[in-house]
């Protein structure tokens, strides 16, 4: 039996319930859960392992890698421009990134790049996993790509570039990256545990993930959609983990706890 550490008030025992029966069935290795009603956290549970030797405890400090929920820090911080009149959903990318007009794309705009209509999701032609760790080179390359569908027309996830779209988009507007943004702005002045890139002094906090034992269902297979995931190439590799860690992926590496992340949205989710 693995033992719940955390509080469950009376109304929420189900949920503790159904948090256990995770870890009985060997479906979790280490995990927290935090509900934040009216800006209070009213429930809170972890338990389990940090690490795949099981050696370190997951407790109320343990950062766990978020990937694609980073896409929605990322959104946040493109409606926080928007909402302080820097930002207009309806001008064009090209209008804050002139370099991005190329091959077709002069009239794509910010909400139809949001909203994974850009035809972006990823590079067709090989290239070193590397280079995701260049971000003006991966965004020179964006600029210069000719869109694999026709923008507008279709939405299409973009599981990487996403971040890099929206953070030169972000970086050009505001002067600073998302991650200096997200922390200067939000975590630091409201105590949120919560990054975009992760300083070394914060490494031996994070948990580790066991990678699953085979690839989602994808459906029927097109170049956008293996340009997106199935190539060698679709995602940032061959430097270490600590190179992942610190860099400002803004659409895959977010790292928090999930009472920071549950805080930021519940308020956001109720008015800002």
């Amino acid at each position: 039996m693995v033992e719940i550490a955390g509080y469950a008030p009376t109304r929420f025992a189900a949920v503790k319930d159904s948090f256990a029966e995770n870890f009985e069935a060997g479906e979790e290795l280490g995990a927290r859960f935090t509900l934040v009603e009216d800006g209070e956290t009213v429930l809170d549970l972890w338990a389990g392992y940090a690490d795949r030797l099981r050696s370190r405890p997951f407790d109320d400090r343990t950062l766990t890698p978020v990937f694609s929920t980073t896409k929605a820090l990322a959104a946040l911080l493109i409606a926080r421009l928007v909402d302080q009149g820097k930002l207009d959903y309806g001008q064009t990318v090209a209008s804050v990134w002139p370099d991005f007009a190329d091959a077709g794309k002069a009239s794509i705009t910010i909400e139809q790049l949001m909203s994974h209509q850009a035809g972006l999701s990823g590079f067709p032609d090989p290239m070193e996993p590397s280079l995701w760790f260049d971000w003006d080179a991966i965004c020179a390359k964006l600029a210069a790509m000719t869109p694999l569908w026709p923008p507008g027309t279709a939405s299409g996830y973009h599981p990487i570039t996403f971040g890099y779209l929206a953070g030169e988009i972000f970086r050009r507007v505001e002067g600073r990256t998302m991650g200096t943004a997200l922390r200067e702005d939000l975590a630091q002045p409201f105590g949120l545990d919560l990054w975009i890139g992760l300083p070394d002094s914060e490494f031996e906090r994070v948990a580790e993930l066991q990678r699953p034992t085979a690839l989602p269902d994808f459906g029927q297979h097109n170049e956008a959609t293996r340009a997106a995931f199935l190539t060698p190439w679709s995602s940032p590799a061959g430097r270490g983990q600590a190179d992942w860690r610190r860099m400002e992926i803004p659409s895959a590496n977010g790292h928090c706890t999930a009472e920071a992340l549950a805080r930021l949205m519940g308020a956001l989710a109720n008015d800002g």
